[in-house]
């Protein structure tokens, strides 16, 4: 799904922030679809030039509308926002997106695709492409998807036949979504995910039976004709030496831009806080291609999220 707009803000951008101000950006998969002043927690060492690729993730915590038929078991009417509540998240995040300049988006904890459309309609300047399509997840409803600057050569995917293993546990990942983009730096095969909450022990091996099924969706997508990076990124639910991560950067194709430029994580490296302590599950895995880039926290409003946001920016070679 195309959209371009060039100077129209609507009433509820106008009260929140103002008009944002964005730079630029068929079709073919096997599934249907189609702020606040931002601050540094950290920061790698910004490499010189221009950056060709600007990857974002947000988990935008339970992002409904007024309206929507109940997805999931979890959420009733009583949770669902006012129409002005839902017009003010979606200016937040549009507005979050336009102030990080951010071109290529991973956005979990969407009850749907309408919530990208809605997004990409407050993005002013230039051409945006929604990747989403409907996820599996029954008990929570929620869903994932990407709002991209890049045309989609492949996709949207949601790899349904393809099942992860480990130690005993078999899953499929429930919120996910690949596809092929089209870039100035060659093809790249981008993943957005929302892996199981870490919150019961239970699905422990289920999580890392999922980010094995992801690792084998992202070799299916990287290895086509004319790709030449890759992207991983969304709320893998747990750390980067847990072994979710480990399944997922271990053959070496992927790394966490955690340790762009050869930084050191510290205790500052952090975007979800449970039981007053915070830990870094926000996570943005990339190709070789792609290494050299900036790594950065932003530090999200917690009025519309509890989790704070990454971007990475990839210098042009």
């Amino acid at each position: 799904m195309l959209y371009w707009k060039t100077g129209i803000c609507s009433l509820a951008a106008l009260l929140l922030a103002g008009c944002l101000n964005t730079p630029p950006a068929v079709d073919d998969g096997d599934s249907a679809t189609s702020g606040d002043q931002q601050s540094e927690a950290t920061q790698s060492t910004d490499q010189p030039g221009e950056y060709w690729l600007r990857a974002m993730t947000i988990n935008t915590e339970w992002l409904w509308n007024s309206d929507a038929d109940i997805d999931g078991i979890v959420r009733d009417a009583g949770d669902l926002p006012t129409p002005i509540e839902y017009m003010a998240e979606i200016n937040y995040f549009a507005n979050l997106i336009a102030q990080s300049d951010a071109n290529l988006v991973a956005l979990q904890e969407i009850e749907g695709c309408y919530v990208i459309d809605a997004i990409i309609s407050e993005l002013e300047a230039g051409t945006w492409y929604s990747v989403c399509a409907t996820g599996r997840d029954t008990f929570t409803g929620q869903d994932v998807g990407i709002v991209s600057q890049f045309p989609i050569r492949f996709g949207p995917t949601t790899f349904s036949d393809i099942w992860g293993e480990y130690d005993g546990a078999s899953a499929r990942p429930s919120k996910v979504v690949g596809a092929v983009l089209e870039t100035p730096q060659g093809g790249i095969a981008v993943i957005a995910t929302h892996l199981l909450s870490k919150l019961n022990p239970a699905n422990d091996g289920k999580r890392a039976a999922q980010a094995d099924a992801i690792s084998t969706g992202f070799t299916e997508l990287y290895t086509r004709a004319g790709v030449q990076h890759g992207l991983v990124m969304g709320d893998l639910n747990d750390t980067q030496d847990s072994v979710p991560l480990t399944l997922l950067t271990g053959s070496g194709v992927l790394s966490n831009t955690l340790y762009a430029n050869g930084r050191a994580p510290t205790a500052a490296d952090c975007t979800y806080t449970y039981g007053g302590e915070c830990s870094f599950i926000d996570h943005i895995l990339v190709s070789g291609s792609l290494s050299g880039g900036s790594f950065q926290v932003i530090d999200a409003n917690d009025a519309y999220t509890d989790h704070d946001t990454v971007l990475f920016r990839a210098p042009v070679p």
